[in-house]
């Protein structure tokens, strides 16, 4: 019995038998800064978002705010006749040059004139900008990210279908004022849409030739015009929409009375509820 109380007390002594120590504190403040530190990255990783998204839910495709566009910029390209290699060139300057100075979350989308007798006109794509990514605080958001995208997703989309609608064939009939009246109901009525500034830019000659009204067969004349039971018809509602007019120069007689042209579609927007706001004359000669 003695024997084993002795081997007890030298166990004891042993450092095997020691109480265990507590661990080293000093790793719990290493995990307080680790903590801060994360947090503080997840915080501006949030901030990164917040600033590229602005919080806003997007489409993942357009990158529109589901909940709808601070504005809204329709380009409705004349293809029916054919369009010389310059004024093609100059066309898709101007189209840079718009999507260049575009704001954040303002909605672009192409158009071509065509016949609305079976169907409206449907947009050939739909892009919203993210924003000039030279606008960006690299404090918040990196601007190579944000250009990616602006380039990916905004700029080549609307540049491809741009180039594949300058291919098209030519048609028989140019129905300008209908494809106008078709965008302004299938594409401006909504109501969140109205509640935004709204461009139609008409990329054409002018040369309405359709069965309602053609001015190869008659000069126009506006007041003959709203006279006939046609107008009654062909009344889009352009209530506080700006209008555009990129002319096409065409070698052609029925251009010849330019100035009855741009009367009439200038009387026309006007008793519409629109604004005529820009002429831009293009360059070539088609």
């Amino acid at each position: 019995m003695g024997h084993l109380i002795i081997r007890l007390v030298a166990m004891r002594k042993s450092s095997w038998f020691q109480p265990l120590k507590k661990k080293n504190n000093s790793i719990l403040p290493g995990l307080a800064v680790a903590a801060v530190v994360f947090g503080v990255l997840a915080a501006g990783g949030y901030l990164v978002f917040l600033s590229i998204y602005g919080g806003v839910t997007r489409d993942k495709t357009t990158l529109c705010p589901v909940e709808g566009p601070r504005s809204v910029t329709s380009i409705v390209i004349d293809r029916t006749d054919a369009i010389s290699v310059i004024t093609k060139a100059d066309i898709e300057v101007q189209i840079n040059n718009l999507l260049a100075s575009a704001q954040k979350d303002q909605e672009f989308t192409l158009f071509t004139v065509d016949s609305i007798e079976r169907n409206t006109l449907k947009p050939l794509v739909t892009v919203c900008s993210p924003g000039n990514p030279d606008d960006v605080d690299p404090l918040y958001a990196s601007k190579e990210i944000v250009r990616k995208r602006w380039i990916e997703n905004f700029k080549l989309p609307l540049e491809q279908v741009l180039r594949d609608i300058l291919s098209l064939q030519e048609a028989e009939f140019s129905p300008i004022m209908e494809s106008i009246q078709s965008i302004t109901i299938t594409h401006f009525s909504e109501i969140q849409r109205k509640e935004v500034p709204r461009k139609i830019i008409i990329v054409s000659d002018l040369l309405q030739n359709s069965r309602t009204i053609s001015f190869y067969k008659n000069k126009p004349n506006f007041e003959k015009f709203q006279e006939s039971l046609f107008s009654k018809g062909l009344n889009p509602d352009l209530r506080n929409v700006d209008i555009e007019i990129w002319l096409i120069n065409r070698n052609s007689k029925a251009q010849a009375v330019e100035a009855e042209i741009l009367a009439f579609y200038g009387a026309w927007v006007s008793v519409h509820g629109g604004r005529l706001v820009r002429l831009l004359r293009l360059s070539g000669i088609n």
